[in-house]
């Protein structure tokens, strides 16, 4: 019997030892229409993200040092909606080059990589009915670059 209760002390302890998250950042979620500056090492990076419903667009702008590269993908979550660099947006540059996203591994998220400053604009109009009306109701999610975007303060009450 003692070694039962012994036993069962020491995998609790294991369970509550593995369980336990020891990594001390949070997780932050930044409203769409908003930026958020941070530093990457040493340099002041600024990301923003805002929507232009009539344009039927997302505008995404990474904002630092002209010689820091960084990457970008795009992920638009609703419920049980996740859609990671899809086809059903259009991505393209301010400087009116179209970001296409190859896979070559289906485990690897893909990435476009850029230096310096960019405006990249993500276009739904060619999207399905059900995503343009997630969209024009303000109730999903996106994650640019690491950044998660809200667009609805309630969906994290």
């Amino acid at each position: 019997m003692r070694k039962k209760i012994i036993f069962s002390l020491a995998m609790l302890f294991i369970i509550l030892l593995c369980g336990c998250n020891h990594n001390d950042k949070r997780d932050v979620a930044y409203q769409i229409n908003s930026s958020y500056t941070f530093k990457i090492n040493n340099y002041e990076v600024t990301h923003k993200c805002s929507i232009e419903k009539e344009k039927k667009r997302f505008v995404w702008t990474w904002n630092g040092p002209t010689k820091l590269s960084d990457t970008f993908y795009f992920n638009f979550s609703f419920e049980n909606i996740e859609l990671e660099n899809s086809s059903e947006f259009e991505y393209i540059t301010s400087n009116s080059d179209k970001i296409e996203f190859n896979y070559s591994n289906d485990t690897e998220r893909q990435r476009y990589r850029f230096t310096g400053p960019i405006t990249i604009y993500i276009y739904f109009n060619n999207a399905s009915l059900e995503i343009k009306e997630i969209i024009n109701n303000d109730c999903y999610n996106l994650d640019i670059d690491n950044v998660k975007w809200f667009s609805n303060p309630e969906l994290f009450s």
